[in-house]
């Protein structure tokens, strides 16, 4: 059975000590016409958890590196 999930929200850790979660789409359009939300949080313990998290879905296939 196809994956028929997706994962709207983004993520973006800094220095493995902040980490910021947002609905908010990096694009000029985006952050123009949408309304959003995101939350910085300046905690290294979660930091890490978001990133571990992302990298068990990377490691799943459930995502991509773009850069």
């Amino acid at each position: 059975t196809a994956c028929t999930t997706s994962l709207h929200a983004k993520c973006l850790v800094v220095d493995g000590a902040r980490a910021l979660v947002t609905s908010a789409n990096f694009t000029r359009s985006g952050q123009a016409r949408n309304i959003e939300l995101g939350v910085v949080v300046h905690d290294a313990d979660f930091a890490t958890q978001v990133l571990t998290q992302w990298m068990r879905l990377a490691g799943l296939a459930l995502v991509a590196r773009l850069s």
